[in-house]
C-alpha cells in the first residue's frame, strides 16, 4: 500500500481520493505518509516527501459523539483571502463551523443545527466532541471579516457518525452510505456548494 500511495500522491491526489482509490481512510492514509517521513534518514528525499500545495479539509468520525478535522491551505488561497479582507493572514480570524445535514439537499444555510469554533493561530486540525450518533455532519473552514462577515475557503467531505447500539433508534444516512460505496460521485447535499462562499451575519 505504501508504494501505491507515494504514486498516487505524487500524481496530485488528496488524501481523500487516495483512500477511496486504496478503499482504506484518510486518515490511514495521511499516517502512513507521516510516518514515512518520520521514518527516513533524509526527510528531503523522502518519497513521502509532499511538496504539492493543496487546499483541502478532511473530517473524520472518531466515534458516535467525536469527530475530527485536518486542513491543507495553500499560499495561493491564503493571498486570495488576504486580498478579500485586506488583512495578512496571521490576522484573519480563523474559525470551523460544522452542520448537520442529515438526509438534507444542503446548500450552506438550511442545516439542522450549527456550531462556529474560534481558531488559534498555527492550528491545522481540531477535535469537535459531544455530537450527535448517527448523523451526518459537514465542516467549513472560514475567515471572519472585520465587517463580521462568514467567508467561506474550505468545505470538507461529509461524514457520518456511527450508531452507539446496531438498535438505536435515529435516521438514516443513505446517501452517506451510498458515497463511501462510490455508487455516488459525491453526497447530494453537496451538489451546490462553491468554494469562497461568503455569507452574512444574520443579526
Amino acid at each position: 500500500m505504501m508504494s501505491e500511495i507515494v504514486k498516487l500522491r505524487r500524481h496530485g491526489y488528496s488524501f481523500r481520493r487516495i483512500a477511496m482509490e486504496l478503499n482504506t481512510t484518510a486518515e490511514h492514509v495521511h499516517s502512513c505518509c507521516q510516518n514515512g517521513l518520520d521514518q527516513h534518514p533524509d526527510p528531503a528525499s523522502s518519497p513521502f516527501r509532499i511538496d504539492e500545495e493543496r487546499d483541502e479539509i478532511t473530517l473524520l468520525a472518531e466515534g458516535p459523539h467525536v469527530i475530527y478535522a485536518y486542513w491543507e491551505i495553500s499560499e495561493a488561497l491564503r493571498n486570495m483571502s488576504e486580498q478579500h479582507t485586506g488583512q495578512p493572514w496571521s490576522k484573519q480570524q480563523k474559525h470551523l463551523r460544522v452542520y448537520d445535514c442529515t438526509d438534507l439537499l444542503f446548500d450552506g444555510h438550511n442545516a439542522h443545527s450549527e456550531q462556529t469554533v474560534a481558531l488559534p493561530e498555527m492550528t491545522d486540525n481540531w477535535f469537535f466532541r459531544g455530537m450527535k450518533e448517527n448523523r451526518s455532519y459537514v465542516v467549513d473552514f472560514a475567515i471572519r471579516t472585520r465587517e463580521g462577515t462568514f467567508f467561506t475557503l474550505l468545505r470538507s467531505n461529509a461524514i457520518n457518525t456511527p450508531r452507539c447500539q446496531p438498535v438505536a433508534a435515529g435516521q438514516s444516512s443513505e446517501a452517506v452510505e451510498r458515497w463511501k460505496k462510490g455508487s455516488d460521485e459525491s453526497p447530494g447535499w453537496l451538489e451546490h456548494f462553491c468554494t469562497y462562499s461568503y455569507y452574512e451575519v444574520i443579526r
